[in-house]
């Protein structure tokens, strides 16, 4: 089941960071969407909200200078409230998440977080910063946050695959801040404008190939790995072309799967749905891992570090960086089982039995048929080799352990199969130890 919904809590997110000096968005000039991002730079928001929303970019060196406030702001502007979303799809739409608004306060404001709240963050971190700040003054707005949203937000941020002084004490009271910094932007005069201009660009010509990438996403993952679609989290795919198109945000919430995506890229989706497929057997394979955690070298974490897929050497990156390479691995699976690879043989003995069943068969019609026998192998070789092209880049890029796990994709997974997904994790981590 999966849907497609713009988003307008994520469109006001995105417009206090390029607002605040994001940079990342990558569109054409001539398109529609260019203009509404030159006229965000140029509106005078909130001086207090620009402030709060340039603290989502960090100097530490990393690949992506937002990760990981940005993605928890996400986070935040989901918990705070439902997520707002347009529907565009029919088939199982999900849109619960259409109704509901944030609360907020009339501007952006000094107050600090409550003392409550912080001796909740204090609790949260596992590595809190001390606090050296003043009595902080109690937040008087007249619509306050929800408890709710405090207590899943700490939970979501202390989850964080990151360091602990990125989601120490600080961090985790500026994040809570964020209902304050949103509502200084989504009240302001402009933004019903642009956020209509944004709607109307994101029409349903240019919302169609998202619908494509969702539901190609679903019919793959359940044709390679023989899952069954409805075994599989509700899918809702939110459309955000104004952040990078090299990254994407996925929320877990209300059983909802929410992937924000810049670009409608079917292996994004997949990739994400299969790190949900595989959460269980990762969570139970634990100690398997970490008995393997020599294959976590020096080298490795270096590599993994500075791609900010790992923070240090220790167990909790290793676990990070196996689950990330085994999601790699199978999403360089699906993308080509869905297309045939790996069952030339298979299908062309099926292929040759019919065409010498009868001796009484017509020599054009064997013919033909080997002729399309042939045509198909050929094309199955092909996505076999694209496929281990991949596997190879992958493991250009630092994720060198993609080859071995994807050959045991194609070795072990039809013996395995859903059922034995930890037996088959061992399976990776015995190949990779080869």
């Amino acid at each position: 089941m999966f849907s497609v919904s713009l988003n307008k809590q994520v469109f006001v997110l995105y417009t206090g960071l390029i607002a605040s000096g994001y940079d990342l968005t990558r569109l054409e000039d001539s398109d529609p969407l260019s203009e509404v991002v030159r006229d965000i730079k140029a509106t005078d928001w909130d001086a207090g909200a620009l402030r709060y929303f340039s603290q989502a970019r960090l100097q530490h060196g990393g690949v992506n200078p937002y990760w990981p406030r940005a993605a928890m702001l996400i986070h935040a502007a989901f918990h705070f409230g439902p997520p707002a979303g347009l529907p565009t799809t029919s088939e199982a739409s999900l849109t619960q998440a259409a109704s509901g608004r944030a609360t907020r306060s009339d501007r952006m404001t000094r107050d600090s977080v409550p003392e409550a709240f912080r001796q909740s963050a204090r609790d949260a971190c596992q590595d809190p910063v001390p606090d050296t700040s003043q009595t902080p003054v109690p937040n008087t707005s007249q619509d306050p946050v929800p408890d709710a949203y405090h207590k899943d937000l700490l939970k979501a941020i202390k989850e964080f695959p990151v360091d602990r002084s990125q989601k120490g004490e600080d961090t985790v009271a500026w994040v809570m801040d964020y209902p304050k910094a949103h509502a200084a932007l989504e009240n302001h005069p402009a933004m019903a404008g642009l956020w209509n201009r944004y709607q109307t660009a994101m029409d349903p010509a240019r919302l169609k190939p998202f619908e494509e990438a969702a539901a190609g996403a679903v019919s793959s993952l359940a044709q390679a790995l023989g899952i069954q679609t409805d075994a599989l989290p509700n899918l809702n795919v939110i459309p955000n072309p104004l952040q990078s198109p090299m990254i994407a945000d996925f929320i877990h919430k209300d059983e909802i799967l929410h992937a924000i995506v810049a670009v409608p890229r079917l292996t994004s989706v997949v990739h994400e749905l299969l790190h949900e497929v595989f959460a269980k057997a990762l969570r139970d394979a634990r100690t398997a891992i970490l008995n393997r955690r020599s294959l976590f070298t020096p080298e490795l974490a270096t590599a993994m570090v500075r791609m900010q897929y790992a923070w240090d050497g220790g167990d909790e990156s290793w676990l990070r960086v196996f689950e990330e390479t085994l999601v790699r691995a199978a999403s360089i699976w699906v993308k080509y089982a869905a297309r045939g690879a790996w069952d030339a043989g298979k299908e062309g003995s099926s292929i040759l039995q019919d065409g010498c069943s009868g001796a009484q068969a017509e020599a054009q019609r064997d013919g033909e048929e080997n002729t399309q026998r042939d045509g198909r192998q050929d094309m199955q070789r092909t996505e076999e080799l694209d496929a281990w092209r991949d596997a190879e880049w992958e493991a250009s890029l630092g994720f060198i352990y993609v080859p071995p796990i994807l050959r045991t994709f194609v070795e072990k997974w039809h013996l395995r199969g859903p059922g034995q997904m930890e037996s088959f994790i061992e399976d990776c981590l015995k190949a990779c130890a080869e």
